[in-house]
Formats: C-alpha cells, structure tokens, sequence
C-alpha cells in the first residue's frame, strides 16, 4: 500500500504527505497500477521484499 499524490501529468505521482489535499490523493497507488495492468491483459507478479529496492520498489516489463 502506498499513498500518493498526482504530480502535473497523469504520468506523476508523489508520497502523499499529510495533510492530504483531497483532489489530487491516491489511496493506494499500488492498487491503482495492478488494476490498470490487469484491465489491460497485463500480468502482475509479486516478488520477495527487497528485491526491487534498486526500482523504487515496483517494475514493468513491457514486451511487444
């Protein structure tokens, strides 16, 4: 789980910090990325912590 705050494009996002402005908050932009994937036939894996420390945490693999 992780709150975030939409940035200046639909591209961005930040660590919510409190207090929380309510038209720009994320509850849970983890969430949000993994239903996006899904509702675009994507594939979602969970791996072991820390072993996307080096990627902020979360990965996408794109193949054509």
């Amino acid at each position: 789980m992780y709150a975030a705050e939409r940035g200046s494009s639909d591209e961005i996002i930040y660590k919510a910090i409190k207090p929380y402005n309510r038209y720009s908050y994320i509850k849970d932009a983890v969430d949000d990325v993994i239903e996006k994937v899904l509702e675009n036939g994507g594939d979602v894996e969970f791996v072991d912590e820390g072993v996307l420390k080096e990627y902020q945490h979360i990965a996408l693999i794109l193949f054509y």
